[in-house]
Formats: structure tokens, C-alpha cells, sequence
């Protein structure tokens, strides 16, 4: 069975034309060659030279690398040791390599190599660039795209990324995704502040990768796309210290009363104060938890009075800008209950209780000046 080699770009062949000359490469006969400026028939001499000698690191250098702020010299030199690494992996027990060109366009001239190794003879197909000498190797650099949400500021290794980003909706959130161009075996380090979240921060490698990459849904089952850096997974705790405590006092704070003025039967226009267009009565009445639907059936049953609100917290968030969230709020409450049936017969317990619930309120809350108010709902 053939080891499956470094993955190339090139084109596959066909029909060897006949008569063309298939020149060799072995330990003992190996030319040393300037690439400086090489030709594509010098580089891929010196690169079935470097191989056959397990001289990688020479590989290396023969390598194209395209324009990118990411890919620098130093880059290179770092990612070097993986490099090898790999080589030194896909190509056991390689003793001779030979070469053919079997396709030109106007910029790249196409080589099939054929590898002897201890299992047999191995073809790869590799494509060399006029312009420079320079072999293409497809998996030496990636492209990947980091997601953020919107107003995000991003800088890799403390300079600041730059240029065209793409803008969407994204699971409710309003996102913005950076495109870059990157050594995947160099590590990166990537900050990311926000006008309302903590500052984030993490070494981009092939290893740390696993646990930023972004989640997809294909047939039912979750994937991941290996190229996406997911950086939006957020939480309550993940507010800046002043935007928590202004969510915790408008919102949160507003929501308890909410709920404690419906449960006490209270006057619904008291809560406007907490709604940015006066209008709580329309809020209560579209939502089942506080107009009573979902709570049509214990009341039929029980005799339900208030006793006390327990917590309240924001159980999601989703990011619109600095000045707009959706948010759901989860308020948990008490009440005591009875049976109403004063006949029902009751197994191992009391006819009165005391029953723990809650309520979810999703809403839509806009800063107004300094204060946020609920704006609208789903």
C-alpha cells in the first residue's frame, strides 16, 4: 500500500508523450543547485535532490509562499519544525526520484514525479512557477476567516488586521468575518477587543485550532469547519463591568418587577417606565408565561399566591451593536399552592405547597441616553 505523500496541486496525467527524457535524481550523483533565481527544470531537480537526501528544510526554501502580512520570514523559520515533521512522516523510505514535465500554461509548468520508495514506486503531480522558480505547495499556507461580532476590533501578533470584512447575521447575532492568509504550522497570537465584551485572546496553531473552530450542522450531524475561527461564544460573564451592571439594573431588575406586578395582579401601566415605547400592556399580553397561558392548568387546579421572586438572570445573548441586545431573561420565583378540590385525596404530602417556577421574557432592549429599555419582541 502506498504512503499517501504532502498534498500538491498539479495536473493529472494522461498519455507520456514518447521520447521525452525522464532525467534522475540519486544520493550519489546530486548536483548542487543555486535556486536564488532558479528555473523551474533547476527547482525541480533540487527538489527531488533535497528529497531523496531527506534534506526538507531545502524544500523549504523552494517553496512559494503567497503576499500576506502573516506569512513573514520569521513565520517561515517557525513553522519550519512541522514542516519537517510531516515530511519526515509522509515520506519513509523514499531512495529515488525521478521527474517529467507533462503540462505548461503561461505561468506554471506541471511535473509528474515518480518515487521509489521500499513499498514500490509513488506518482505526484507538482506544479512549478515561471515567474520565480518556486514549487506550489498547496498545503504550505491557508486561508482562514475569523468571525467577531460587529464593532470588534482584531490585531494578530499586536498589529491591527485591516482591509474588507464580510458583514452578516449569524445564529441572531450581527458578525463581521475577517479573511486571512496563514502558515498553519506558525502560531498566532490574536486579540480581539469589543466596545461591550471583555477583550479576547488566543494562540491560533494546528493544535489550538480543535477548540476555536466553528460548529456546522450537515445531514443532522455537527461538523466543524476546520478554516472558521469562531470568537463569539459569549455569556453573561463575558460583559464588560459596566455594561453587566447597567443590563443587571435596567433589564434584569425590570424584568423582576415585571413578573412580581403580574403574579400580585398589579397595574400593568406602572411597568412602563421600563419599556422604551410605553407600551408593557402589549409586552404582557404577547407573552404566554406573563398573560397566564402556560399556566392555565394549575389554575384550574390550585389556588396560586405569589410569595417571592428568588432570582433573575440573562440567559442569552445576541449581539445587534453597542447600543442594541436581544436578550433572554430568566426571572425564578415562588408561590404557595393549594388544592382547590377540598375532597382531593392527597398521597404522601400536604395539600398546601410551596412550588419553585420561573419565566422566560426574550426581548429586544435599546439604550435610551443612559438607561436601556425593553424596545420590542419576537
Amino acid at each position: 500500500m502506498k504512503k499517501k505523500g504532502l498534498i500538491i496541486r498539479g495536473t493529472v496525467v494522461a498519455v507520456l508523450i514518447a521520447g521525452v527524457m525522464i532525467t534522475g535524481c540519486k544520493k550519489d550523483d546530486t548536483k548542487k543547485v543555486n535556486v536564488g533565481k532558479a528555473s523551474p527544470e533547476k527547482t525541480i531537480e533540487t527538489y527531488c535532490n533535497s528529497l531523496v537526501e531527506k534534506k526538507y528544510a531545502d524544500i523549504l526554501d523552494l517553496a512559494y509562499f503567497p503576499k500576506s502580512d502573516y506569512i513573514t520570514s520569521e513565520k517561515i523559520k517557525d513553522s519550519k519544525s512541522g514542516f519537517i515533521d510531516k515530511m519526515v512522516e509522509e515520506n519513509e523510505g523514499v531512495k529515488d526520484c525521478t521527474y517529467d514535465k507533462i503540462d505548461e500554461t503561461k505561468d506554471i509548468i506541471s511535473y509528474k514525479l515518480i518515487i521509489t520508495t521500499d513499498n514500490g514506486d509513488e506518482t505526484r503531480d507538482i506544479e512549478v512557477r515561471k515567474k520565480d522558480g518556486k514549487i506550489v505547495l498547496d498545503d504550505l499556507y491557508a486561508e482562514r476567516y475569523i468571525k467577531v461580532f460587529k464593532d470588534s476590533k482584531v490585531s494578530i501578533d499586536g498589529k491591527k488586521v485591516t482591509g474588507k470584512t464580510e458583514s452578516k447575521e449569524d445564529d441572531g447575532n450581527q458578525v463581521e468575518i475577517y479573511t486571512i492568509t496563514v502558515l498553519p504550522d506558525a502560531e498566532y497570537d490574536i486579540t480581539v477587543t469589543h466596545p461591550v465584551f471583555d477583550d479576547e485572546e488566543v494562540v491560533l496553531s494546528e493544535e489550538s485550532l480543535d477548540y476555536v473552530k466553528y460548529p456546522i450542522w450537515q445531514d443532522q450531524k455537527m461538523g466543524f469547519d476546520d478554516n472558521m475561527i469562531d470568537l463569539t461564544a459569549i455569556t453573561q460573564d463575558y460583559f464588560k463591568k459596566e455594561y453587566k451592571e447597567e443590563l443587571n439594573t435596567d433589564i434584569c431588575e425590570g424584568c423582576v418587577e415585571i413578573v412580581k406586578t403580574v403574579l400580585e395582579d398589579g397595574d400593568i401601566n406602572t411597568l412602563n417606565k421600563y419599556f422604551l415605547n410605553n407600551n408593557a400592556e402589549e409586552f404582557v399580553s404577547s407573552n404566554p408565561d406573563l398573560n397566564g397561558t402556560n399556566r392555565v392548568g394549575l389554575k384550574e387546579e390550585y389556588d396560586i399566591e405569589f410569595k417571592q421572586i428568588l432570582d433573575s438572570s440573562i440567559n442569552q445573548i445576541k449581539y445587534i451593536d453597542k447600543n442594541q441586545l436581544k436578550l433572554s431573561v430568566v426571572v425564578s420565583y415562588q408561590c404557595n399552592m393549594s388544592y382547590k378540590n377540598k375532597d382531593a385525596i392527597v398521597l404522601g404530602g400536604s395539600r398546601d405547597s410551596v412550588r419553585g417556577d420561573h419565566m422566560t421574557l426574550d426581548l429586544y432592549c435599546t439604550k435610551d441616553g443612559d438607561v436601556w429599555k425593553i424596545s420590542s419582541w419576537d
